[in-house]
């Protein structure tokens, strides 16, 4: 959207005669400048100054008269035959004496003049004028995001963007299913304003329904942007007929999200970076008008294409007291007007219009390379048989934006002495593919980070969790207070104001799941009932006391819930009023089903998907099978070629540095049968369920599925017991509660120990140390409530 400027300069003097119809002598004599006067009297005066007295000078200097008019100063007499006659104030202009500058005005006071000023540019185009930029290309560089539709296919990557109306609707906030990949911080601004006016940053989804509803007030449009982090530079490109002629550079002011000189950002005046230099053939090819400017904004590592401005303010060099580079583009700005003027009545004064094929909305125009002019731009253009982008779980255009956490993170990483030599030769991780060739992070290596960094939250507490403990090494995991569950729920909202929530998972003892939990509900406004763990003797009278108040939702580990739910269907406990079962930290048991359709069949299944590490990664609901999970925006998600899963954070406020972390899981990222778009990431299992038994490899998972077959099998666990590192025993727990049926345990041990090659040679010495026994109930972990398929225990 163009500047505003001033109002006061007077009504050109009206000619003593007017000729009804002036010579048409083909010489340009007049730059008519339509601007509707409501500015205030102290604005007036700074614009004066500040632009519009040097738009005057400048266009002296080229023998034209520059004058400025509001839309109603304009007069068209159309009464007669041919070609209309029209009139500034009362002085008569023709196509051949006179161009329009039609800037469109769009500012909160301004709003009642806008159909006045797109009526009047149809008038002036239907009536033979010539119009610098016609009204197509006012409205396409009015809005926001109009603007990066039609110049889609930039070379310089557009920035991610969201358009949300305001209006009487606003507080059912139906536009919020259009931010359901947006990441946080966010950047939320007016579609069509101009000088900074209206920025701001929203840290989560409360805040843009805050400013949403003050939008509303003047109707006006929205768009929301990822931000790009703290010191992000703007540059506005001059170009002036195709060419770029100077380039303005703005620095925000510490801890402002706006460069704008309105905002306290600094200005300067640089050489034209090459790869915006670059840049700029590709946009004059779309846009064939003699002046345009063109915003791009740099968080440190890459451009980004954000705005188009036809009549961009050319603002003075404010170290140079007369304003050499501001004179200069200006006049260079109305020479090609002019120029422009005469090539316009040379082709038979033709109107101005952009060529719609050319949108790639409707034809995908290939992305140039730009050319490489240093050691650094060398490096943005990934090498042959990187990994292709298809493998993450957001497209480039979305994580992009967003990979300054990457390499933030990366950073820390490099920090760290014990894992810096791996990062040694990774910079400028600024795409998916770059991304794609960073090493994985193990657990170990992020303990050994986390060792180091002790991150700590910027405000409120720090918490310190545990997880893991079963078959390794505990992981230490840090959190702010909230555990970032308002992103969360940003996206996913299984509970609402009437529910009445058990929180099951267990607390204390460093278990973040209880915690994570509470924090979901509590945004959620539900009613809260915090039971965590309870005794084997206790289950039947808090069934009683749960059916009671009617509880309509529950939440904990699969293992935990298996234990709620078989202990109510034992004694014959409904719990009819429960809608919805909240699941995370193990995989969905089907046992599960069989018992909810008997103990609460309204019941559906709500499941998140994380490590105390990541953090909650990615969600599903009823609709998606059990397996398969939608990951958060800000979750950027990757599958290898291995069919192993890892995770880089896009949040800056993530205190662990996950960065391509594995957590042992594989899987692959498919579409869900639940119809939601995108990408979404199914979970196959561990890729740690081999263990090594005196040296062999021994595949848990194939063992305990054997197992499960046996009738009489509900569930079975491996327990392998070491000391000092030998194997010394494998005992197979086979829980037969409820099935009605008895294994014959003795059969099975012996058809598992001769059909596993890794028993039978592990222990032709010791068979005995390979046992297979019934028990009523498997071994879990108290603090966290898991039931883990592998245990490791140390021998006496």
């Amino acid at each position: 959207m163009s500047t505003p400027g001033p109002s006061p300069d007077p009504s050109p003097a009206p000619s003593p005669d007017p000729s009804p119809a002036p010579p048409r002598d083909g010489e340009l004599r007049r730059l008519c400048w339509i601007f509707p006067d409501r500015e205030s009297s102290r604005m007036a005066a700074m614009w004066h100054g500040f632009f519009w007295d040097l738009y005057a000078e400048s266009a002296a200097d080229l023998g034209l008269r520059w004058t400025r008019h509001a839309p109603e100063a304009v007069t068209v007499d159309a009464t007669g035959p041919g070609r209309p006659r029209v009139y500034v104030d009362d002085e008569p202009v023709t196509p051949e004496d006179t161009l329009f500058i039609t800037a469109l005005y769009s500012l909160p006071y301004q709003s009642m003049d806008v159909f006045n000023q797109y009526a009047l540019y149809a008038v002036l185009e239907q009536a033979g004028f010539y119009l610098p930029f016609p009204p197509q290309v006012s409205l396409i560089g009015n809005d926001k995001l109009a603007t990066l539709l039609f110049l889609g296919g930039s070379p310089v990557p557009t920035i991610p963007t969201v358009r949300i109306g305001t209006g009487r609707d606003i507080s059912k906030h139906g536009y919020e299913v259009g931010l359901r990949n947006m990441t946080y911080p966010a950047i939320v601004k007016p579609a069509g304003w101009c000088g900074g006016g209206g920025i701001n940053l929203a840290r989560g989804p409360e805040d843009v329904r805050g400013l949403a509803s003050l939008a509303q007030g003047g109707d006006t449009t929205l768009v929301v942007q990822p931000y790009l982090g703290d010191g992000t530079i703007d540059y506005r490109v001059y170009v002036v007929d195709g060419e770029p002629y100077a380039v303005m550079k703005r620095t925000p002011e510490p801890g402002s999200p706006v460069a704008n000189a309105s905002r306290g950002g600094a200005m300067e005046f640089p050489p034209v970076p090459p790869e915006l230099a670059a840049a700029t053939a590709w946009f004059a090819e779309r846009l064939p008008i003699p002046f345009f400017c063109v915003d791009f904004l740099y968080d440190g590592e890459r451009y980004w294409f954000s705005e188009l401005e036809p009549d961009g303010v050319i603002a003075p060099d404010l170290t140079d007291p007369d304003r050499t580079l501001q004179r200069d583009v200006t006049r260079a700005r109305f020479a090609a007007y002019r120029d422009g003027h005469a090539r316009w009545l040379a082709d038979g004064a033709r109107p101005l219009t952009l060529d719609p094929a050319r949108s790639p909305a409707l034809t995908p125009t290939p992305t140039p390379t730009p050319t490489p002019t240093s050691n650094r731009d060398l490096d943005l253009a990934p090498p042959d048989g990187l990994p292709m982008t298809a493998s993450f779980s957001l497209p480039p255009e979305a994580a992009e934006p967003r990979l300054h956490v990457a390499r933030r993170t990366l950073e820390r990483l490099r920090s760290v002495p014990d894992l810096a030599p791996r990062y040694a030769s990774h910079v400028n991780v600024h795409t998916l593919d770059r991304l794609a060739t960073l090493p994985p992070l193990a657990k170990d290596d992020l303990n050994t980070a986390l060792a180091h960094l002790e991150p700590a939250a910027d405000q409120a507490a720090t918490w310190l969790f545990q997880s893991g403990g079963s078959t390794g090494a505990p992981q230490v995991g840090y959190a702010p207070t909230g555990f970032y569950m308002a992103g969360v729920h940003a996206h996913w909202q299984p509970l609402d104001r009437t529910d009445v929530f058990v929180n099951a998972w267990g607390a204390g003892r460093m278990w973040g799941a209880h915690f994570l939990a509470a924090a979901l509900a509590d945004l959620s406004g539900c009613r809260i009932i915090a039971l965590g763990s309870v005794a084997a003797e206790e289950y039947g009278d808090w069934l009683a006391f749960l059916a009671a108040r009617r509880v309509t939702a529950i939440g904990g580990t699969p293992s935990v819930l298996r234990l709620w739910f078989a202990h109510a269907r034992a004694a014959g406990i409904r719990l009819p009023s429960l809608r919805k079962v909240l699941w995370l930290g193990e995989a969905w048991q089907p046992q599960l089903d069989e018992d909810l359709a008997v103990v609460a069949p309204e019941a559906r299944r709500w499941g998140m998907f994380g490590s105390t590490e990541t953090w909650v990664v990615a969600t599903n609901t009823p609709d998606c099978p059990a397996d398969t999970f939608h990951p958060l925006p800000d979750q950027l998600v990757h599958a290898d070629a291995g069919g192993l899963l890892d995770f880089t954070t896009l949040n800056p406020e993530m205190l662990n540095p996950v960065l391509r972390y594995r957590t042992g899981d594989a899987g692959e990222l498919t579409d869900c049968p639940c119809g939601r778009p995108g990408p979404a990431m199914r979970v196959l299992g561990r890729c740690d369920n081999v263990v090594q038994v005196r040296g062999l490899g021994l595949d848990v998972a194939e063992l305990i599925a054997r197992a499960e077959r046996e009738p009489g099998v509900a569930r079975a666990q491996v327990v392998l017991t070491e000391q000092r590192g030998r194997a010394t025993g494998v005992e197979v727990l086979l829980l037969t509660g409820g099935t009605g049926a008895t294994p014959d345990a003795e059969r099975l041990r012996k058809e598992l120990f001769s059909a596993t090659f890794t028993l039978s040679t592990a222990f032709q010495h010791d068979p005995e140390s390979f046992r297979v026994r019934p028990v009523e109930e498997l071994i879990s972990n108290g603090r966290t409530g898991k039931t883990a398929g592998l245990v490791l225990r140390e021998g006496a």
